[in-house]
């Protein structure tokens, strides 16, 4: 299906004709994601674009996810090691008004345990004489979650997604970004594979004696809040310094920072490097405990859910050839991000670290 989406936006790049400046791209992006809490993911992401009429675009991608799996959250739920695929399509088309651009956008993602489908639409415009910008998207997700080896487990859960965006030019030099996202989740929001435990331990042959495993469960309702920000320096020509700090706040209680600092190094206008570093930290959500004494209405162990804190460093480069072979422009691009993750309340994975790789190449034609 991803293939006949992009093979379809090819025929339009290639069956009409292009308007004067127009420009037609094929990219695809392979990334490797590994920690050392035993979890790989190689992902492989295919993009068409093109240009079939004046202010007109149209866009096709296609992914894919190879997950192999035997975290502390798979042993810990009596599961062996996992071995799965996730495929996804989009398609979207956008159209440029003249400083006023409409997006509309579609995909569907499907695993052997999942189903989802979304819908998206976006308002971008200029203002101030193009020193300022304003943007409004909406998006709504319909999910099928199920669980492998269980046909009759079926549950449902709509998500909406809420953002609003500007940027203003305060100097020659200086750019300030800002924005608000809201996001809402309705129905199933727990792991069927995950179980919270109840009792105390006490001393037995198998160390367990007197604790009981049950699913998890989540409220079926969450609201998230966001709020974000930033500024770019420009120093010279080709370099800039970057600072953002986000918000984060939802209905379980749960509030979260993220403070990242990136430095942009442009070594000519076709070749460059982004150097980053990004902090985060976060509290409990409020009915999270690794371990319960008594049944509750809501209840989980899922670490993600538990204070943390993480550290992200990485490099990017970058290059673009004009010119090459028969295309407008070759554009190769090369990342590395290394983490590391603190989880003060998890004892069974206090720590977990892992990097992630990936490389792309897109023509312009």
């Amino acid at each position: 299906m991803g293939r006949a989406a992009c093979g379809l936006l090819a025929l339009l790049a290639f069956g009409v004709a292009r308007p004067v400046g127009a420009e037609n791209r094929v990219a695809s992006n392979l990334s490797l994601y590994s920690d050392d809490d035993h979890t790989d993911v190689i992902t492989s992401v295919t993009r068409v674009s093109g240009d079939p009429w004046s202010g007109g675009t149209l866009e096709a991608s296609y992914l894919i996810d190879i997950i192999s799996s035997a975290s502390i959250d798979v042993v810990s739920s009596a599961t062996d090691r996992f071995d799965e695929k996730r495929q996804a399509i989009g398609v979207g088309g956008r159209h440029d008004f003249g400083g006023k651009t409409l997006s509309l956008n579609y995909g569907y993602s499907h695993e052997p345990d999942y189903d989802g489908h979304g819908v998206g639409a976006s308002f971008d415009m200029e203002l101030a004489e193009r020193n300022a910008t304003l943007g409004l998207s909406y998006a709504l997700e319909i999910s099928k979650i199920g669980r492998s080896a269980d046909p009759t487990f079926s549950r449902d859960l709509l998500t909406h997604a809420i953002d609003v965006k500007g940027s203003q030019i305060l100097t020659p030099w200086l750019l300030a970004d800002f924005g608000y996202s809201l996001g809402i989740q309705d129905g199933y929001t727990a792991k069927p594979y995950r179980y919270a435990r109840i009792g105390a331990v006490v001393p037995g042959d198998d160390g367990l004696t007197g604790v009981s495993a049950v699913p998890e469960q989540h409220p079926d309702f969450r609201m998230r809040h966001a709020l974000y920000g930033g500024l770019k320096a420009h120093l010279g020509a080709e370099h800039a310094v970057e600072s953002r700090y986000r918000l984060y706040l939802d209905s379980w209680g749960l509030n979260g920072h993220t403070v990242e600092l990136l430095g942009h190094l442009g070594w000519t206008r076709s070749f460059g490097a982004r150097l980053r570093y990004r902090f985060y930290w976060q509290n409990a959500a409020n009915f999270w405990q690794f371990q319960y004494d008594e049944p509750r209405e809501f209840m989980t162990r899922d670490r993600e859910l538990s204070p943390l804190s993480a550290h992200m460093v990485g490099l990017k480069v970058f290059g673009r050839i004009e010119d090459f072979w028969v295309f407008e422009a070759l554009q190769l691009t090369a990342k590395f991000d290394g983490f590391r993750y603190s989880y003060r309340d998890f004892p069974l994975l206090p720590h977990r670290m892992g990097f992630v790789m990936e490389s792309g190449v897109e023509v312009v034609f």
